[in-house]
């Protein structure tokens, strides 16, 4: 459903005082802040549905990013859950804030291989609290994507990843600022600080884009044609002007008037005026609704109207199955080839060998077929996708109440059903561990699969942080374990455990040759 059109006429704050909606971290976070009104030039808003049925990095007609934003209110319980709806997909880059993630959950459990995953989790550094707080940015793993420090970011729940997509280099930063230090000008002022260092490292083809909870809802934002209303002092707070200014400082727009069900809008985007941004509401969220933050889509164009350059790719391109080659027919070919018009020199020989038995290989060898995926897909399953893509591209031509709700309707079916398989899937793998223990340990690696360095290291009491201090820890437990000579037992211990006196080695283990040779022979 649409947003509802903001008001052209605002009951004057100084009139009446609104209580935040609700917490929106912990209990008992709620605070009142004044509703002050806060204008601000902006292109028009365009209604568009969620992104197109493409394939990630691999449409050669549109030169549109499709970008995911939601506060999804902690990942901790839904890790089963965002996995899941990831894989289904399309999204270049998906933002999220208020992940509530630590150093106990990787990354690879909730976006799986498809991408790569930049995080800012809650710490004593960037907050007073230990639970909940923390933003990420994924960014699907064709596309390059590196992530940017600033000079002030270790101290806030920021993230920000330069990526190009398509030819386009685009600068993101998604932030979290919890509802505690929504009135700290520092807060806002070492914000401010990181989003100049994006732009100053911008060039004039790169965008800017800054999405994230800013917990301002004194603040209220309005669609004005060309305008800028401007703020009286003495109806915001200093931390609403100072953003305000800063943001105005850096010839950046607000442009989300998307709002909750108070009326409010606490998620806010931020990018230059020429930047052709189209955002809506999603009609298929990736996680469980809060009311207080409704999910977008941002659609971001090429401002010049040029096609973007597609990644090279080739994730499409199927292995041959050499288990079903013709032998019969490639020896025939090997036999009748005139081999010797391959020359005389041995390098050169080899070459075109290789060449010629290649080229016959990969014109007449049949394709593997690409595996089901996603791995607990069912006939059923792929039917009810289709019928929900359907709905979808209707709904992308002709936005009505009649296709939106088949379109909710037909997702909602088909969410349910693949939660539930996979939930089928996952307890089949682990019951079958006897009798096909390889696909069990395929599923383990695929969920703790990283190339990144624990952060901790435990054995028993003890607990290291440092490479040095894990190196350390590890030849203490190996130390303990393995010694250089066998002991020799006492008589005490040799009759206890009824080992004969031939059997007692009474010095280093030695294996000799004839040793080998009796276990060969037995």
């Amino acid at each position: 459903m649409e947003a509802p059109n903001p008001s052209n006429s605002v009951e004057p704050c100084s009139q009446r005082q609104i209580s935040r909606p609700g917490p929106v971290v912990e209990s008992g976070e709620g605070v009142f802040q004044r509703a002050t009104l806060g204008g601000y030039d902006s292109i028009k808003h365009h209604s568009q549905p969620d992104l197109p049925l493409i394939s990630r990095g691999n449409d050669t007609t549109s030169n549109v990013m499709w970008l995911y934003y939601q506060n999804v209110r902690g990942l901790r319980t839904k890790i089963d859950d965002l996995y899941v709806a990831v894989c289904d997909c399309n999204y270049d880059v998906i933002m999220l804030t208020e992940s509530g993630l630590d150093d106990s959950i990787n990354s690879i459990q909730l976006f799986g291989a498809e991408f790569n995953v930049f995080r800012c989790d809650r710490s004593p550094s960037n907050s007073s609290k230990s639970r909940f707080g923390g933003v990420l940015i994924a960014v699907a793993r064709h596309f390059s994507a590196v992530s940017v420090q600033t000079r002030n970011g270790n101290s806030l729940e920021q993230i920000c990843v330069s990526t190009t997509i398509r030819g386009k280099r685009i600068l993101l930063c998604a932030v979290y600022i919890p509802p505690d230090r929504s009135r700290d000008v520092g807060v806002y002022d070492s914000h401010l600080a990181s989003v100049r260092e994006l732009c100053d490292r911008a060039s004039s083809d790169d965008t800017v884009l800054v999405c994230g909870d800013y917990n301002q809802p004194h603040i209220a934002w309005e669609l004005h044609a060309n305008s800028v209303v401007d703020l009286n002092p003495s109806l915001t707070s200093a931390a609403s002007a100072v953003l305000l200014d800063g943001i105005t400082f850096l010839g950046l727009q607000q442009r989300n008037f998307i709002r909750n069900f108070r009326g409010r809008t606490l998620d806010l985007v931020f990018c230059a005026p020429d930047i052709n941004i189209a955002i809506n509401e999603s009609v298929s969220p990736l996680l469980a609704v809060d009311l207080h933050h409704p999910p977008l889509v941002l659609s971001l164009s090429d401002t010049r109207g040029a096609v973007l350059a597609v990644e090279d790719r080739n994730e499409g391109e199927q292995a041959l199955n050499y288990a079903k080659i013709n032998f019969a027919a490639f020896n025939e070919f090997l036999s009748s080839y005139n081999w010797n018009a391959l020359g005389q020199d041995v390098n050169d020989m080899a070459t075109r060998f290789c060449e010629i038995v290649c080229s016959w290989l990969v014109t007449n060898t049949p394709r593997r077929k690409p595996p089901m995926s996603p791995a607990w897909s069912t006939p059923l399953l792929r039917i009810l996708r289709r019928d929900k893509n359907s709905c979808q591209r209707k709904l992308r031509r002709r936005r009505t109440v009649e296709t939106m709700h088949n379109f909710q309707l037909a997702s909602s079916v088909y969410r349910r059903l693949n939660r539930a398989l996979y939930k089928s899937y996952v307890l089949r793998v682990q019951t079958n561990l006897r009798r096909n223990p390889k696909s069990f340990w395929k599923f383990v690696n695929s969920k703790r699969k990283t190339a990144d360095i624990p952060s901790k290291v435990f054995s028993g009491a003890q607990e290291s942080s440092s490479v040095s201090e894990m190196c350390d820890l590890f030849s203490k437990h190996f130390a303990s374990v393995f010694v250089a000579e066998a002991a020799t037992p006492s008589e005490a211990e040799r009759a206890a455990a009824n080992i004969p006196e031939s059997l007692i080695d009474l010095g280093p283990f030695v294996v000799t040759p004839q040793m080998v040779e009796k276990g060969v022979k037995n």
